[in-house]
Protein backbone atom coordinates (compact mmCIF):
# COMPACT_ATOMS: atom_id res chain seq x y z
CA UNK A 1 0.00 0.00 0.00
CA UNK A 2 1.20 3.46 -0.86
CA UNK A 3 -0.43 6.74 0.15
CA UNK A 4 0.66 10.25 -0.65
CA UNK A 5 -0.87 13.56 0.35
CA UNK A 6 0.40 17.04 -0.38
CA UNK A 7 -0.99 20.47 0.36
CA UNK A 8 0.13 24.02 -0.34
CA UNK A 9 -1.33 27.18 1.12
CA UNK A 10 -0.72 30.55 -0.52
CA UNK A 11 -1.72 33.62 1.48
CA UNK A 12 -2.21 37.17 0.27
CA UNK A 13 -2.09 39.65 3.13
CA UNK A 14 -3.18 43.27 2.90
CA UNK A 15 -2.74 46.01 5.48
CA UNK A 16 -2.97 49.77 5.88
CA UNK A 17 -2.61 52.32 8.66
CA UNK A 18 -5.13 54.86 9.92
CA UNK A 19 -4.95 58.10 11.84
CA UNK A 20 -5.64 58.05 15.58
CA UNK A 21 -8.42 60.30 16.89
CA UNK A 22 -9.97 60.53 20.36
CA UNK A 23 -13.28 61.96 21.50
CA UNK A 24 -13.12 64.76 24.09
CA UNK A 25 -15.96 66.21 26.19
CA UNK A 26 -15.70 69.84 27.35
CA UNK A 27 -18.05 70.56 30.32
CA UNK A 28 -17.11 74.24 30.21
CA UNK A 29 -18.57 74.74 26.74
CA UNK A 30 -22.25 74.05 26.23
CA UNK A 31 -24.28 73.33 23.14
CA UNK A 32 -27.44 75.40 22.42
CA UNK A 33 -29.56 72.74 24.15
CA UNK A 34 -27.37 72.84 27.29
CA UNK A 35 -25.31 69.70 26.81
CA UNK A 36 -21.51 69.42 27.13
CA UNK A 37 -19.78 70.06 23.83
CA UNK A 38 -18.01 67.19 22.11
CA UNK A 39 -15.08 67.47 19.74
CA UNK A 40 -12.35 65.22 18.33
CA UNK A 41 -8.60 65.60 18.49
CA UNK A 42 -5.92 63.73 16.60
CA UNK A 43 -3.30 61.81 18.57
CA UNK A 44 -0.33 59.66 17.57
CA UNK A 45 0.82 61.86 14.70
CA UNK A 46 3.30 59.14 13.73
CA UNK A 47 0.31 57.26 12.25
CA UNK A 48 -1.40 58.48 9.10
CA UNK A 49 -3.77 57.14 6.48
CA UNK A 50 -1.72 55.05 4.07
CA UNK A 51 -2.49 53.17 0.87
CA UNK A 52 -3.09 49.44 1.01
CA UNK A 53 0.11 47.38 1.08
CA UNK A 54 0.20 43.70 0.21
CA UNK A 55 2.46 40.77 0.96
CA UNK A 56 2.40 37.08 0.19
CA UNK A 57 3.41 33.92 2.02
CA UNK A 58 3.28 30.23 1.22
CA UNK A 59 3.54 26.98 3.15
CA UNK A 60 3.96 23.46 1.94
CA UNK A 61 3.13 20.12 3.58
CA UNK A 62 3.53 16.59 2.30
CA UNK A 63 3.05 13.13 3.76
CA UNK A 64 3.69 9.71 2.35
CA UNK A 65 3.28 6.27 3.88
CA UNK A 66 4.43 2.98 2.41
CA UNK A 67 3.43 -0.41 3.83
CA UNK A 68 4.21 -3.98 2.90
CA UNK A 69 2.08 -6.63 4.57
CA UNK A 70 1.97 -10.43 4.43
CA UNK A 71 -0.63 -12.53 6.28
CA UNK A 72 -0.88 -16.24 6.98
CA UNK A 73 -3.95 -18.11 8.32
CA UNK A 74 -4.44 -21.87 8.23
CA UNK A 75 -6.15 -24.56 10.31
CA UNK A 76 -4.89 -28.14 10.47
CA UNK A 77 -7.09 -31.11 11.44
CA UNK A 78 -9.84 -28.66 12.49
CA UNK A 79 -8.04 -28.01 15.79
CA UNK A 80 -4.66 -26.40 15.20
CA UNK A 81 -4.87 -22.84 13.88
CA UNK A 82 -1.83 -20.75 12.99
CA UNK A 83 -1.85 -17.10 11.97
CA UNK A 84 1.03 -14.82 11.14
CA UNK A 85 1.65 -11.25 10.10
CA UNK A 86 4.66 -9.32 8.88
CA UNK A 87 4.20 -5.58 8.34
CA UNK A 88 6.87 -3.15 7.20
CA UNK A 89 6.22 0.59 7.15
CA UNK A 90 7.98 3.81 6.36
CA UNK A 91 6.51 7.29 6.49
CA UNK A 92 7.76 10.81 5.98
CA UNK A 93 6.10 14.08 6.93
CA UNK A 94 7.13 17.59 5.93
CA UNK A 95 5.40 20.19 8.10
CA UNK A 96 4.84 23.86 7.24
CA UNK A 97 7.85 25.90 8.23
CA UNK A 98 10.12 22.85 8.63
CA UNK A 99 11.73 21.65 5.44
CA UNK A 100 13.41 18.67 7.11
CA UNK A 101 11.03 15.69 6.95
CA UNK A 102 9.95 13.73 10.03
CA UNK A 103 10.85 10.10 9.27
CA UNK A 104 9.64 6.92 10.96
CA UNK A 105 10.41 3.35 9.95
CA UNK A 106 9.25 0.09 11.49
CA UNK A 107 8.78 -3.64 11.18
CA UNK A 108 5.98 -5.41 13.10
CA UNK A 109 5.24 -9.13 13.35
CA UNK A 110 2.66 -11.33 14.99
CA UNK A 111 2.42 -15.11 15.41
CA UNK A 112 -0.53 -16.90 17.04
CA UNK A 113 -1.44 -20.49 17.76
CA UNK A 114 -4.87 -21.72 18.87
CA UNK A 115 -5.88 -25.24 19.81
CA UNK A 116 -9.54 -26.25 19.47
CA UNK A 117 -10.61 -22.65 20.17
CA UNK A 118 -9.68 -23.25 23.82
CA UNK A 119 -6.02 -22.35 24.23
CA UNK A 120 -4.36 -19.41 22.50
CA UNK A 121 -0.82 -18.06 22.63
CA UNK A 122 0.47 -15.03 20.78
CA UNK A 123 3.82 -13.38 20.18
CA UNK A 124 4.19 -9.81 18.91
CA UNK A 125 7.34 -7.92 18.12
CA UNK A 126 8.10 -4.46 16.88
CA UNK A 127 11.41 -3.25 15.51
CA UNK A 128 11.06 0.50 15.13
CA UNK A 129 13.37 3.25 13.98
CA UNK A 130 13.17 6.98 14.64
CA UNK A 131 15.17 9.95 13.46
CA UNK A 132 15.06 11.41 16.98
CA UNK A 133 18.12 9.41 18.03
CA UNK A 134 21.74 9.25 16.97
CA UNK A 135 23.08 6.52 14.73
CA UNK A 136 23.41 3.29 16.65
CA UNK A 137 20.43 4.13 18.89
CA UNK A 138 17.69 4.76 16.34
CA UNK A 139 16.18 1.27 16.42
CA UNK A 140 14.45 -0.46 19.29
CA UNK A 141 13.08 -3.99 19.69
CA UNK A 142 9.84 -4.32 21.65
CA UNK A 143 8.40 -7.83 22.11
CA UNK A 144 5.21 -8.90 23.88
CA UNK A 145 3.61 -12.20 24.83
CA UNK A 146 0.05 -13.18 25.63
CA UNK A 147 -2.00 -16.29 26.34
CA UNK A 148 -5.70 -17.05 26.80
CA UNK A 149 -7.82 -19.93 28.01
CA UNK A 150 -11.43 -20.20 26.80
CA UNK A 151 -12.83 -22.19 29.73
CA UNK A 152 -16.35 -22.13 28.36
CA UNK A 153 -15.34 -24.47 25.53
CA UNK A 154 -14.04 -27.13 27.92
CA UNK A 155 -16.34 -30.18 27.99
CA UNK A 156 -16.37 -30.33 31.79
CA UNK A 157 -17.58 -26.72 31.97
CA UNK A 158 -20.13 -26.43 29.17
CA UNK A 159 -21.98 -29.51 30.37
CA UNK A 160 -22.18 -28.25 33.94
CA UNK A 161 -23.30 -24.63 33.69
CA UNK A 162 -25.70 -23.35 31.05
CA UNK A 163 -26.30 -19.89 32.50
CA UNK A 164 -22.68 -18.86 31.80
CA UNK A 165 -22.43 -18.27 28.06
CA UNK A 166 -18.81 -17.06 28.01
CA UNK A 167 -15.82 -17.49 30.32
CA UNK A 168 -12.28 -16.65 29.33
CA UNK A 169 -9.11 -15.65 31.16
CA UNK A 170 -6.06 -14.08 29.54
CA UNK A 171 -2.78 -12.47 30.37
CA UNK A 172 -0.08 -10.51 28.60
CA UNK A 173 3.36 -9.03 29.19
CA UNK A 174 5.48 -6.92 26.91
CA UNK A 175 7.17 -3.64 26.18
CA UNK A 176 6.45 -0.64 23.97
CA UNK A 177 8.66 2.26 23.00
CA UNK A 178 8.09 5.97 22.64
CA UNK A 179 10.01 8.57 20.65
CA UNK A 180 7.81 11.60 21.39
CA UNK A 181 10.49 13.73 23.02
CA UNK A 182 8.89 17.15 22.97
CA UNK A 183 8.93 19.98 20.44
CA UNK A 184 12.71 20.11 20.02
CA UNK A 185 14.18 17.78 17.40
CA UNK A 186 17.57 16.07 17.28
CA UNK A 187 18.40 16.28 20.96
CA UNK A 188 21.60 14.36 20.28
CA UNK A 189 23.11 17.28 18.32
CA UNK A 190 24.99 20.26 19.71
CA UNK A 191 23.86 23.71 18.66
CA UNK A 192 26.79 25.94 17.75
CA UNK A 193 26.66 29.36 16.13
CA UNK A 194 29.06 32.18 15.29
CA UNK A 195 28.59 35.37 17.26
CA UNK A 196 30.09 38.79 16.72
CA UNK A 197 31.55 41.04 19.36
CA UNK A 198 32.77 38.29 21.67
CA UNK A 199 35.30 38.90 24.43
CA UNK A 200 37.73 36.44 22.92
CA UNK A 201 37.61 36.65 19.15
CA UNK A 202 38.63 33.30 17.71
CA UNK A 203 37.44 33.87 14.16
CA UNK A 204 37.91 36.59 11.60
CA UNK A 205 36.23 39.99 11.95
CA UNK A 206 36.01 39.67 15.72
CA UNK A 207 33.62 36.73 15.76
CA UNK A 208 33.44 34.01 18.38
CA UNK A 209 31.82 30.62 18.87
CA UNK A 210 28.69 30.22 20.98
CA UNK A 211 27.57 26.80 22.22
CA UNK A 212 23.91 27.44 23.02
CA UNK A 213 22.88 23.78 23.41
CA UNK A 214 24.82 20.69 24.45
CA UNK A 215 23.34 17.60 22.84
CA UNK A 216 23.01 14.18 24.42
CA UNK A 217 24.19 11.43 22.02
CA UNK A 218 22.80 8.79 24.40
CA UNK A 219 19.14 9.83 24.00
CA UNK A 220 17.13 6.66 23.33
CA UNK A 221 13.64 5.16 23.29
CA UNK A 222 11.45 5.50 26.34
CA UNK A 223 10.37 2.00 27.35
CA UNK A 224 7.18 0.93 29.11
CA UNK A 225 6.91 -2.66 30.35
CA UNK A 226 3.29 -3.67 30.82
CA UNK A 227 1.59 -6.65 32.43
CA UNK A 228 -2.14 -7.34 32.24
CA UNK A 229 -4.49 -10.06 33.51
CA UNK A 230 -8.08 -10.13 32.28
CA UNK A 231 -11.33 -12.00 32.79
CA UNK A 232 -14.31 -12.11 30.39
CA UNK A 233 -17.59 -13.62 31.51
CA UNK A 234 -21.03 -13.72 29.90
CA UNK A 235 -24.36 -14.58 31.53
CA UNK A 236 -27.63 -15.60 29.87
CA UNK A 237 -26.46 -14.30 26.47
CA UNK A 238 -27.28 -10.74 27.53
CA UNK A 239 -24.81 -9.69 30.26
CA UNK A 240 -21.03 -9.50 29.75
CA UNK A 241 -18.36 -8.42 32.22
CA UNK A 242 -14.76 -7.65 31.31
CA UNK A 243 -12.24 -7.03 34.09
CA UNK A 244 -8.56 -6.16 33.65
CA UNK A 245 -5.81 -5.55 36.17
CA UNK A 246 -2.65 -3.91 34.89
CA UNK A 247 0.79 -2.82 36.01
CA UNK A 248 3.17 -0.63 34.04
CA UNK A 249 6.68 0.50 34.77
CA UNK A 250 8.01 3.17 32.45
CA UNK A 251 11.79 3.57 32.39
CA UNK A 252 14.15 5.68 30.29
CA UNK A 253 11.72 8.56 30.70
CA UNK A 254 13.30 11.65 29.17
CA UNK A 255 13.67 14.36 31.83
CA UNK A 256 15.89 17.34 32.50
CA UNK A 257 18.45 16.67 35.18
CA UNK A 258 17.85 18.38 38.48
CA UNK A 259 21.19 17.61 40.12
CA UNK A 260 23.51 19.53 37.77
CA UNK A 261 25.81 21.71 39.93
CA UNK A 262 26.07 25.42 39.12
CA UNK A 263 29.83 25.02 38.83
CA UNK A 264 29.35 23.47 35.40
CA UNK A 265 29.01 27.02 34.12
CA UNK A 266 26.01 26.73 31.76
CA UNK A 267 22.28 27.08 32.46
CA UNK A 268 20.28 23.88 32.71
CA UNK A 269 18.17 24.96 29.71
CA UNK A 270 21.28 24.56 27.53
CA UNK A 271 21.68 20.90 28.51
CA UNK A 272 19.80 18.14 26.75
CA UNK A 273 17.52 15.92 28.85
CA UNK A 274 18.49 12.36 29.72
CA UNK A 275 16.64 9.01 29.79
CA UNK A 276 16.75 8.51 33.54
CA UNK A 277 13.17 8.98 34.80
CA UNK A 278 11.16 6.07 36.20
CA UNK A 279 7.37 6.04 36.67
CA UNK A 280 5.07 3.27 37.93
CA UNK A 281 1.40 2.97 37.04
CA UNK A 282 -1.14 0.36 38.14
CA UNK A 283 -4.88 -0.07 38.31
CA UNK A 284 -7.89 -1.87 36.93
CA UNK A 285 -10.64 -1.49 34.33
CA UNK A 286 -14.20 -2.83 34.48
CA UNK A 287 -16.68 -2.96 31.60
CA UNK A 288 -20.25 -4.17 32.05
CA UNK A 289 -22.59 -4.55 29.07
CA UNK A 290 -26.24 -5.53 29.07
CA UNK A 291 -28.14 -6.13 25.85
CA UNK A 292 -31.64 -7.58 26.09
CA UNK A 293 -34.59 -7.73 23.70
CA UNK A 294 -37.64 -8.43 25.84
CA UNK A 295 -40.13 -8.21 22.99
CA UNK A 296 -40.58 -6.58 19.60
CA UNK A 297 -41.71 -3.42 21.45
CA UNK A 298 -39.17 -3.31 24.29
CA UNK A 299 -35.35 -3.53 24.28
CA UNK A 300 -32.52 -2.28 26.49
CA UNK A 301 -28.84 -1.70 25.69
CA UNK A 302 -26.54 -0.44 28.45
CA UNK A 303 -22.80 -0.03 28.93
CA UNK A 304 -20.98 0.80 32.16
CA UNK A 305 -17.26 1.28 32.73
CA UNK A 306 -15.05 2.09 35.70
CA UNK A 307 -11.31 2.82 35.52
CA UNK A 308 -8.78 3.19 38.31
CA UNK A 309 -5.17 4.27 37.76
CA UNK A 310 -2.62 5.13 40.43
CA UNK A 311 0.84 6.28 39.41
CA UNK A 312 4.00 7.21 41.26
CA UNK A 313 7.22 8.93 40.26
CA UNK A 314 9.97 6.55 41.35
CA UNK A 315 12.93 8.62 40.14
CA UNK A 316 13.10 12.17 38.78
CA UNK A 317 16.71 13.21 39.46
CA UNK A 318 15.35 15.69 41.95
CA UNK A 319 17.54 17.63 44.34
CA UNK A 320 16.71 16.80 47.93
CA UNK A 321 15.78 20.04 49.63
CA UNK A 322 17.38 21.19 52.86
CA UNK A 323 16.50 19.90 56.30
CA UNK A 324 14.60 23.11 57.03
CA UNK A 325 11.97 22.12 54.42
CA UNK A 326 8.93 20.36 55.86
CA UNK A 327 8.79 18.14 52.74
CA UNK A 328 12.15 17.64 51.01
CA UNK A 329 10.86 16.31 47.68
CA UNK A 330 8.30 17.79 45.28
CA UNK A 331 7.86 14.97 42.74
CA UNK A 332 9.81 11.86 43.76
CA UNK A 333 7.55 9.41 45.56
CA UNK A 334 4.37 11.29 44.63
CA UNK A 335 1.79 10.77 41.95
CA UNK A 336 1.92 12.73 38.71
CA UNK A 337 0.05 15.98 39.15
CA UNK A 338 0.50 16.12 42.93
CA UNK A 339 0.01 19.71 44.11
CA UNK A 340 1.94 21.49 46.83
CA UNK A 341 0.83 24.45 48.88
CA UNK A 342 0.26 25.86 52.34
CA UNK A 343 -1.93 24.30 55.01
CA UNK A 344 -4.71 26.74 55.90
CA UNK A 345 -5.77 27.04 59.55
CA UNK A 346 -8.68 29.39 58.88
CA UNK A 347 -8.76 33.20 58.98
CA UNK A 348 -7.01 35.78 61.11
CA UNK A 349 -9.98 37.51 62.75
CA UNK A 350 -8.08 40.33 64.49
CA UNK A 351 -4.70 42.03 64.67
CA UNK A 352 -4.28 40.61 68.18
CA UNK A 353 -4.56 37.12 66.74
CA UNK A 354 -1.87 37.94 64.16
CA UNK A 355 0.46 39.31 66.84
CA UNK A 356 -0.12 36.27 69.06
CA UNK A 357 0.73 33.90 66.20
CA UNK A 358 4.15 35.56 65.94
CA UNK A 359 4.91 34.40 62.41
CA UNK A 360 6.32 36.48 59.56
CA UNK A 361 4.93 36.03 56.05
CA UNK A 362 7.19 36.23 53.03
CA UNK A 363 5.82 39.12 51.00
CA UNK A 364 2.97 41.25 52.27
CA UNK A 365 2.32 41.04 55.99
CA UNK A 366 -0.97 39.39 56.94
CA UNK A 367 -3.93 41.47 58.02
CA UNK A 368 -7.30 40.60 59.58
CA UNK A 369 -9.24 38.55 57.07
CA UNK A 370 -6.19 36.84 55.52
CA UNK A 371 -5.66 33.13 55.70
CA UNK A 372 -3.59 31.71 58.54
CA UNK A 373 -0.96 29.28 57.22
CA UNK A 374 0.67 26.54 59.26
CA UNK A 375 4.35 26.98 60.14
CA UNK A 376 5.28 23.36 59.45
CA UNK A 377 9.03 23.69 60.02
CA UNK A 378 8.62 25.91 63.11
CA UNK A 379 10.99 28.66 61.94
CA UNK A 380 8.42 31.46 62.49
CA UNK A 381 8.45 32.31 58.77
CA UNK A 382 5.84 31.33 56.19
CA UNK A 383 7.59 30.58 52.89
CA UNK A 384 8.11 27.71 50.43
CA UNK A 385 9.76 25.66 53.19
CA UNK A 386 6.32 25.19 54.75
CA UNK A 387 4.66 23.79 51.64
CA UNK A 388 3.12 20.34 51.84
CA UNK A 389 1.29 17.97 49.45
CA UNK A 390 -2.32 19.14 49.34
CA UNK A 391 -5.45 17.57 47.94
CA UNK A 392 -5.44 14.86 45.32
CA UNK A 393 -3.66 14.84 42.00
CA UNK A 394 -4.89 17.09 39.19
CA UNK A 395 -5.40 13.82 37.26
CA UNK A 396 -8.36 11.75 38.54
CA UNK A 397 -7.71 8.29 39.95
CA UNK A 398 -11.22 7.08 39.16
CA UNK A 399 -13.16 7.76 35.98
CA UNK A 400 -16.41 6.15 34.98
CA UNK A 401 -19.21 6.30 32.45
CA UNK A 402 -22.69 4.88 31.96
CA UNK A 403 -24.69 4.87 28.74
CA UNK A 404 -28.03 3.33 27.83
CA UNK A 405 -30.51 3.16 25.00
CA UNK A 406 -34.06 2.09 25.80
CA UNK A 407 -36.71 1.49 23.16
CA UNK A 408 -40.39 1.08 24.00
CA UNK A 409 -42.80 0.85 21.10
CA UNK A 410 -42.31 4.09 19.14
CA UNK A 411 -40.37 5.86 21.89
CA UNK A 412 -36.61 5.76 22.43
CA UNK A 413 -34.53 7.18 25.25
CA UNK A 414 -30.74 7.41 25.43
CA UNK A 415 -28.41 8.98 27.96
CA UNK A 416 -24.76 9.21 28.88
CA UNK A 417 -23.32 9.88 32.34
CA UNK A 418 -19.67 10.65 32.97
CA UNK A 419 -17.75 11.23 36.15
CA UNK A 420 -14.39 11.42 37.89
CA UNK A 421 -13.34 10.95 41.52
CA UNK A 422 -10.22 11.42 43.62
CA UNK A 423 -9.19 14.62 41.84
CA UNK A 424 -8.68 18.17 43.07
CA UNK A 425 -7.34 21.50 41.89
CA UNK A 426 -6.62 25.07 42.87
CA UNK A 427 -9.48 27.51 42.30
CA UNK A 428 -7.75 30.85 42.75
CA UNK A 429 -9.73 33.84 41.52
CA UNK A 430 -8.13 37.14 42.43
CA UNK A 431 -10.61 39.91 43.11
CA UNK A 432 -8.28 42.33 41.30
CA UNK A 433 -9.01 41.03 37.77
CA UNK A 434 -11.79 38.49 38.19
CA UNK A 435 -15.17 38.85 39.82
CA UNK A 436 -17.05 35.87 41.28
CA UNK A 437 -20.12 35.26 43.41
CA UNK A 438 -17.74 33.98 46.07
CA UNK A 439 -16.39 37.51 46.57
CA UNK A 440 -19.79 38.62 47.85
CA UNK A 441 -19.15 36.41 50.89
CA UNK A 442 -15.65 37.71 51.62
CA UNK A 443 -14.38 38.16 55.18
CA UNK A 444 -15.49 41.33 56.96
CA UNK A 445 -15.68 42.02 60.71
CA UNK A 446 -19.45 42.46 60.38
CA UNK A 447 -19.97 39.08 58.70
CA UNK A 448 -17.79 37.35 61.28
CA UNK A 449 -19.70 39.00 64.14
CA UNK A 450 -23.05 37.96 62.69
CA UNK A 451 -21.92 34.36 62.09
CA UNK A 452 -22.34 34.49 58.30
CA UNK A 453 -20.60 31.96 56.08
CA UNK A 454 -17.19 33.20 54.91
CA UNK A 455 -16.13 31.97 51.48
CA UNK A 456 -13.23 34.30 50.65
CA UNK A 457 -10.49 36.26 52.45
CA UNK A 458 -10.84 40.00 52.98
CA UNK A 459 -10.95 41.84 49.66
CA UNK A 460 -7.92 43.89 48.66
CA UNK A 461 -6.57 45.89 45.74
CA UNK A 462 -3.09 44.42 46.22
CA UNK A 463 -2.00 40.79 45.98
CA UNK A 464 -1.64 38.74 49.14
CA UNK A 465 -0.40 35.22 49.75
CA UNK A 466 -3.95 34.27 50.78
CA UNK A 467 -5.23 34.56 47.21
CA UNK A 468 -2.09 34.09 45.11
CA UNK A 469 -0.41 31.09 46.76
CA UNK A 470 -1.61 27.51 46.46
CA UNK A 471 -3.17 26.40 49.72
CA UNK A 472 -5.63 23.90 51.14
CA UNK A 473 -8.43 26.48 51.45
CA UNK A 474 -8.59 27.03 47.68
CA UNK A 475 -7.77 23.43 46.77
CA UNK A 476 -11.22 22.11 45.97
CA UNK A 477 -12.58 18.64 45.40
CA UNK A 478 -13.20 18.41 41.64
CA UNK A 479 -15.01 15.08 41.68
CA UNK A 480 -18.20 15.25 39.64
CA UNK A 481 -21.03 13.38 37.96
CA UNK A 482 -22.31 14.89 34.72
CA UNK A 483 -25.34 14.04 32.61
CA UNK A 484 -23.39 14.51 29.42
CA UNK A 485 -26.11 13.69 26.93
CA UNK A 486 -29.83 12.92 27.01
CA UNK A 487 -32.14 12.33 24.07
CA UNK A 488 -35.82 11.45 23.81
CA UNK A 489 -37.33 10.51 20.47
CA UNK A 490 -40.66 9.44 19.03
CA UNK A 491 -41.07 7.63 15.71
CA UNK A 492 -44.39 8.33 14.02
CA UNK A 493 -46.37 5.23 13.01
CA UNK A 494 -45.90 4.07 9.41
CA UNK A 495 -49.64 4.27 8.84
CA UNK A 496 -49.46 8.00 9.47
CA UNK A 497 -46.25 8.84 7.57
CA UNK A 498 -47.24 6.84 4.47
CA UNK A 499 -50.16 9.19 3.91
CA UNK A 500 -47.79 12.07 3.25
CA UNK A 501 -45.29 10.08 1.20
CA UNK A 502 -42.71 9.70 3.95
CA UNK A 503 -41.05 6.39 4.79
CA UNK A 504 -39.96 7.32 8.29
CA UNK A 505 -40.28 10.35 10.54
CA UNK A 506 -38.78 10.78 13.99
CA UNK A 507 -39.16 13.72 16.38
CA UNK A 508 -36.53 14.27 19.05
CA UNK A 509 -35.24 16.57 21.76
CA UNK A 510 -31.76 16.28 23.23
CA UNK A 511 -29.32 18.12 25.41
CA UNK A 512 -25.57 18.29 26.03
CA UNK A 513 -24.04 18.91 29.48
CA UNK A 514 -27.48 19.07 31.05
CA UNK A 515 -26.75 18.59 34.77
CA UNK A 516 -23.59 18.44 36.86
CA UNK A 517 -23.33 17.27 40.46
CA UNK A 518 -20.14 18.27 42.30
CA UNK A 519 -18.83 19.32 45.71
CA UNK A 520 -17.15 22.56 44.71
CA UNK A 521 -17.58 25.63 46.88
CA UNK A 522 -17.22 28.02 43.93
CA UNK A 523 -20.32 27.04 41.98
CA UNK A 524 -19.59 29.30 39.00
CA UNK A 525 -16.46 27.29 38.23
CA UNK A 526 -16.85 24.00 36.33
CA UNK A 527 -14.90 21.07 37.88
CA UNK A 528 -13.36 20.16 34.52
CA UNK A 529 -11.87 23.62 33.94
CA UNK A 530 -8.22 24.11 34.75
CA UNK A 531 -7.94 27.90 34.75
CA UNK A 532 -9.81 31.16 34.32
CA UNK A 533 -8.95 31.26 30.63
CA UNK A 534 -10.14 27.71 29.83
CA UNK A 535 -12.98 27.51 27.34
CA UNK A 536 -16.18 27.05 29.37
CA UNK A 537 -18.30 23.91 29.38
CA UNK A 538 -21.66 25.04 28.02
CA UNK A 539 -25.16 23.55 27.93
CA UNK A 540 -26.86 22.93 24.57
CA UNK A 541 -30.53 22.07 24.01
CA UNK A 542 -31.83 20.89 20.63
CA UNK A 543 -35.11 19.85 19.05
CA UNK A 544 -35.49 18.43 15.58
CA UNK A 545 -37.05 16.01 13.16
CA UNK A 546 -35.54 13.28 10.94
CA UNK A 547 -37.40 12.51 7.72
CA UNK A 548 -36.66 9.65 5.30
CA UNK A 549 -38.38 9.73 1.94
Amino acid sequence: MLSFDTRTVHSLNAAKQFQFWVQLIDPNTKTPDGRDSVYYQRTRTDFDNTPLSTSTSATFQSFYNTQFQANYNRTFNQKHTFTGLVLAQQQSLIKPGDALPFNVRGLASRLTYSYANKYTVEFNAGYNGSEQFAKGRRYGFFPSYSAGWNIHNEPFFSNALHTITMLRIRGSYGSVGGDQLGSRRFLYLDEISRQSGSYSATLGRGSGILESFFGNPNVQWEVARKANVGLEIGLLSSLTLTADVFHEKRSNVLIFRGTIPMIIGVPSSSLAPANIGVIENKGFELDLNYNKVFSKDFSVVTKWNLNYAANKVLFNDEVKLGEDFAYRYRTTGYQIGQQFGYKSLGFFNSQEEIDAYGVTYQGRAPRPGDLKFADLNNDKVINERDMMPIGESSMPKYSWGAAANITFKNFDLSFLFQGAFKVSGQVLSSEVNDFRERHQHAWTPERVASGEEILYPALSLSASSSTTSANTYFNENKSFIRLKNLELGYRLPASLTSRVGVKRMRLYVNGLNIFTWDKMVQKDWDPELGSLTSFPVYRVLNAGVNINF
